[in-house]
Parts: C-alpha cells; sequence; structure tokens
C-alpha cells in the first residue's frame, strides 16, 4: 500500500486535489464517524423496544422519542434502523456484508482492467519494436 501525503487545497493545485479524492485510498481520510458502533446497537435496540411497547404509534413518533432519549438526528438514527433491519433479513436490500463484497469485487475489477490495459500497451510496444528489428 503507498502513503499519501497531505495535500492542502488551498496551497496546491486543485487538480492534485481532485485526483486524491477519486483514489480507491481516499477512504481513509474520511471523517470517522461521531458514534462508535455501540452507540448505534443502542439507538437500534431502543428504537425496536420503543415499537414493542407502542406499536399503534408512527415510526417517526418513536424515532423522535428515541431523539429525547439520545439527542442523535432522526434521519440518523433512521439509517441506523433501516440498515439493521437489511442486515437481519426483514426488509430488502444488500446487507452490509453483500456490499462489503460488492465494493471489494469492484476494486479488484478495476485493478485487473488497469492491469489489462497495461498489458495491451507492453504488447504493443513490443510487437512494433519486433516489426522494426525484423524490418533492419
Amino acid at each position: 500500500m503507498t502513503s499519501i501525503r497531505f495535500i492542502h487545497p488551498a496551497t496546491e493545485s486543485p487538480w492534485v486535489w481532485w485526483r486524491l479524492s477519486v483514489h480507491e485510498e481516499w477512504r481513509e481520510w474520511v471523517m470517522p464517524s461521531k458514534y462508535d458502533s455501540e452507540t448505534k446497537e443502542r439507538v437500534v435496540r431502543l428504537f425496536h423496544e420503543r415499537r414493542e411497547q407502542a406499536p399503534t404509534e408512527s415510526f417517526l413518533a418513536s424515532f423522535r422519542r428515541v431523539r429525547e432519549l439520545t439527542g442523535i438526528p432522526v434521519d440518523t438514527m433512521r439509517g441506523w434502523v433501516t440498515k439493521a433491519q437489511i442486515d437481519a433479513g426483514e426488509r430488502p436490500g444488500a446487507s452490509t456484508a453483500e456490499r462489503d463484497e460488492i465494493r471489494r469485487l469492484k476494486r479488484e475489477n478495476a485493478e485487473l482492467r488497469r492491469a489489462n490495459e497495461i498489458l495491451k500497451t507492453a504488447s504493443a510496444f513490443f510487437a512494433a519494436a519486433e516489426l522494426d528489428r525484423q524490418r533492419q
């Protein structure tokens, strides 16, 4: 793995910054989540407990009640609950493991495409060199 140095956008070319931002290793620079996995699990559990206590209550009201207890925004909690439901198979969609596998396969596919392009270029170069050698 290559090391990346920090490039400040105000002091260097914006094109350099853009190239790094689309690079695969950019993910390492993304700001970490404000909430740890224990907090996320606790919020999902609190939401499910609230739904069991008040099954006639709307989902939004349940989220608002949990927000009063935790102070976490409703949209953030909604994403966590949705993700937990998909991972549990209660809701259709790609689970976290499936998404990770797809991401890994896409990365591998891109790497193989790059390698294939390099090999094509090298093959053309050596074929041209061989033709030049035969002409002489």
